[in-house]
C-alpha cells in the first residue's frame, strides 16, 4: 500500500501543473474564440461599408454623366 501513496505522490506535482497548464488553456481558448468572433463582426461591418460605398460611387458616377449629358444638350 505504501509503494502505492509513494507512486501517486511521485505523479501529484504533473497532475497539478497539468491541470494548471489545461486551465491556462481554456482561459486563452476562451479569448481567442472572442477574438475570431469580434473579427468576423468587423468583417461583415467592413464589407457592409464597402458595398454602401460601391453604391454610393456609382450614383455620384450617374449624377455626373447626368450633369454632363444635360450640359451639352443646353449649349447646343
Amino acid at each position: 500500500m505504501e509503494g502505492i501513496v509513494q507512486n501517486i505522490g511521485h505523479f501529484l506535482p504533473k497532475t497539478q501543473e497539468m491541470e494548471t497548464l489545461m486551465s491556462e488553456l481554456a482561459r486563452v481558448s476562451s479569448s481567442e474564440k472572442a477574438s475570431v468572433e469580434d473579427c468576423g463582426i468587423a468583417l461583415l461591418k467592413t464589407h457592409s461599408s464597402h458595398i454602401e460605398e460601391c453604391y454610393l460611387t456609382s450614383q455620384l458616377i450617374q449624377h455626373h454623366k447626368k450633369c454632363v449629358l444635360q450640359e451639352s444638350t443646353t449649349s447646343v
